[in-house]
């Protein structure tokens, strides 16, 4: 990626932008392509619809983030337990600031999918509306028993 190699080449840079790069292009190598689409379509659609949610765009950025950093196993870290003799698994948060980067990064590269997604729903019930409507107007007025 770009900023990245920017970094790398010694040209001064915001630590959590290049932190927000490098966990997008580590993600991005290490997770099938078709669940990180998934999984952010789905974010974008839950945003559409169920606004409520979430308590602010900054709080819905930063859960596209964290949902988006979870799929891959990097970003986990696991620890032994003396009193339960089991190892645990812990997600490795990440930096709010670097978070609502990634996050802005990854709803503008996948999550307007799942806007598109909304809206071409969102026709197809409407179209479906009318056409029930427009059967109980024709079953209401006895047009239908003509037909």
């Amino acid at each position: 990626m770009e900023t990245d190699r920017m970094f790398k080449g010694g040209r001064a840079m915001i630590r959590w932008e290049v932190q927000a790069a490098r966990l997008f292009l580590s993600v991005w190598q290490n997770v099938d392509p078709k669940a990180i689409i998934e999984t952010c379509a789905s974010m974008g659609m839950i945003w559409i619809r169920e606004p409520n949610r979430f308590q602010s765009d900054k709080a819905f950025v930063t859960q596209v983030a964290r949902r988006f950093t979870g799929l891959s196993e990097r970003n986990c870290g696991t620890w032994w337990s003396e009193a339960t003799q089991q190892v645990h698994r812990v997600y490795r948060d990440i930096p709010p600031r670097t978070a609502l980067i990634l996050g802005r990064m990854v709803h503008v590269a996948v999550g307007v999918i799942g806007n598109q997604i909304v809206k071409v729903q969102a026709e197809r019930e409407r179209a479906e509306k009318e056409a029930r409507n427009a059967m109980f107007t024709a079953l209401a007025s006895g047009e239908a028993a003509n037909v």
